[in-house]
């Protein structure tokens, strides 16, 4: 896949038509009418921002059908300003930090289908999202969103976990266990590295560890969030269930903690031993 990074901002359009068709929606494209209120196009681009950075990275089109055809919203310059606020402030506001150069916010004009002249008022919104280097998962509002198959996926507690341990083997074998990348990081930088690694990890663990204490909180959802979550398409029917199972996962969760800890230290010793 190319770096998204080096070329994303190259997509930028100076205008689109009415009616134009931009492609097809894939993993790293989705397509949104947007016909809402603020409120809930912000949480749209909250929600998608934050599945973006943790995949692939990848563009949402608001104001665009599921068939690819340019639509537009109505934005004024008022609406426009109100939108840019809240979606700075939502993207601001997600955990880790998600710095200016991780991602790009436009208010694309829209032409009638000649391109004759421009539609007053009408726009399509384009945030575009590169991949993120984070050994953390990013959160919206407390809440982890993934990319997968075309949509969008609330993480579970299991869920997590299971990215969390994938994460700490990778790392592990790729920065002590000889490979390339590992052998490029000598002595007690590898172990630094692992370690720095593993904290950051743990500290999101923790988080859910906090959540257990929250499920009261957590299945108290708004109407209007459950509403707006059909209406985005999201199925979460599961996730209240799967918080019964913390207990279990976060016993387990310290077991791989402490056998890491256990791996560093025996890693740590035979560098010492081979000096």
């Amino acid at each position: 896949m190319p770096n998204r990074k080096d070329a994303l901002w190259a997509k930028q359009q100076c205008h689109y038509c009415r009616g134009q068709h931009i492609g097809a929606e894939n993993r790293v494209t989705e397509f949104k009418l947007g016909r809402g209120k603020t409120r809930h196009v912000s949480r749209m681009v909250g929600i998608y921002t934050c599945a973006f950075l943790n995949t692939e990275g990848g563009d949402l089109y608001i104001g665009v059908d599921d068939n690819g055809i340019v639509q537009g919203i109505t934005c004024n310059q008022r609406r426009e300003d109100q939108l840019r606020q809240s979606i700075d402030g939502i993207i601001k506001g997600m955990k880790p930090e998600v710095f200016p150069d991780m991602y790009q916010v436009d208010f694309v004009p829209v032409y009638n289908q000649s391109g004759a002249h421009v539609l007053r008022d009408i726009k399509v919104i384009l945030v575009q999202v590169v991949l993120s280097q984070c050994s953390r998962l990013f959160e919206y509002k407390g809440q982890v969103y993934m990319r997968r198959e075309g949509s969008i996926q609330r993480l579970a507690p299991h869920q997590i976990q299971a990215w969390v341990e994938r994460k700490v083997k990778e790392d592990y074998r790729n920065n002590s266990l000889g490979t390339e990348e590992g052998r490029r990081i000598n002595g007690d930088s590898s172990v630094k590295l692992q370690q720095d690694q593993d904290e950051s990890l743990h500290e999101q663990v923790m988080k859910l560890k906090q959540k257990e204490e929250e499920q009261e909180s957590l299945h108290s959802d708004s109407s209007d969030d459950l509403e707006e979550d059909r209406d985005l398409g999201h199925d979460f029917s599961n996730y209240n269930t799967d918080l019964r199972l913390l207990p279990k996962m976060m016993n387990s969760i310290d077991e791989k903690l402490v056998e890491i800890e256990r791996r560093l230290e025996a890693f740590q010793n035979n560098q010492k031993g081979s000096k």
